[in-house]
């Protein structure tokens, strides 16, 4: 534009312009009660990139250190069900981010050390035989839950 008129003009297109990947920038946390037979809940942490970012979790059983972690089968959900096999260990999950950019993961910090489920009498012993001086009386333990091996 100038004094005489104006023209226009367009410049060429651009490179298409790239979604920004997921970035993590506050790591995944767990949170719940860590004995056999509870549930832990993952959160995702916070993630910077171009929305939308879609999240996935995988569940890592570890050593009581945090450390030598390897998947656990089938734990893919955000909240995981503690078992026997995870009792004397930690845990830990891994989120991965996904978007048009890319994937990126992150890992939470360990657990604490996964306590056994209590034992919880669910039938009481019973004492049988004959009482009276001299005889034998004998006894069952009833039925018990908690984490085994209960002795």
């Amino acid at each position: 534009t100038n004094a005489g008129g104006s023209t226009p003009a367009t410049s060429p297109a651009s490179v298409q312009v790239a979604p920004d990947p997921p970035v993590n920038t506050t790591l995944p946390t767990t949170t719940g009660t860590t004995r056999d037979g509870q549930i832990l809940s993952a959160g995702a942490g916070v993630w910077t990139g171009t929305p939308a970012i879609t999240f996935t979790y995988q569940w890592e059983r570890c050593d009581n250190a945090g450390a030598s972690c390897a998947d656990i089968a089938g734990a893919t959900a955000s909240d995981y069900e503690l078992t026997p096999a995870d009792v004397d260990g930690t845990l830990r999950v891994r989120v991965t981010a996904t978007n048009a950019g890319g994937n990126a993961s992150a890992r939470s910090a360990a657990t604490a050390v996964i306590a056994p489920d209590p034992p919880v009498n669910t039938d009481l012993p019973v004492v049988s035989g004959t009482v009276r001086d001299g005889q034998t009386l004998s006894s069952t333990v009833g039925t018990w839950t908690g984490t085994p091996v209960i002795s």
